[in-house]
């Protein structure tokens, strides 16, 4: 399994949990009760882990500031995003489309 089935679930949230004997990084899913016991993606491990919150402090990613790409067809996020083509692709609905983003060479 990769970070792409936990993102599929919407795990989108990276958080580090720090406590005296180790460091976890992690997925989670955002609004998550971080006092609790609750489910998250270990990204070193590959799979999913029960994380008692209570028992960690929390460092979160910051945001990121780019701007979501959405399906034309479904409107789903698109995770698959074009870096040095010119598809998108989206998972859902199987559609590729361009990414309407200007070359850097012109």
């Amino acid at each position: 399994m990769s970070d792409n089935v936990a993102i599929l679930e919407g795990f989108t949230q990276e958080a580090v949990a720090s406590c005296d004997a180790t460091d976890l990084y992690l997925l989670i899913k955002p609004g998550t009760d971080l006092d609790s016991a609750f489910r998250a993606w270990d990204t070193d491990e590959q799979e999913f882990i029960t994380v008692n919150g209570w028992l960690f402090t929390f460092e979160f990613a910051k945001p990121e500031t780019k701007t979501i790409v959405r399906c034309p067809r479904c409107g789903e996020p698109i995770w698959d995003v074009a870096k040095n083509s010119k598809l998108n692709k989206c998972w859902n609905c199987m559609l590729a489309f361009d990414s309407m983003e200007d070359d850097d060479n012109e």
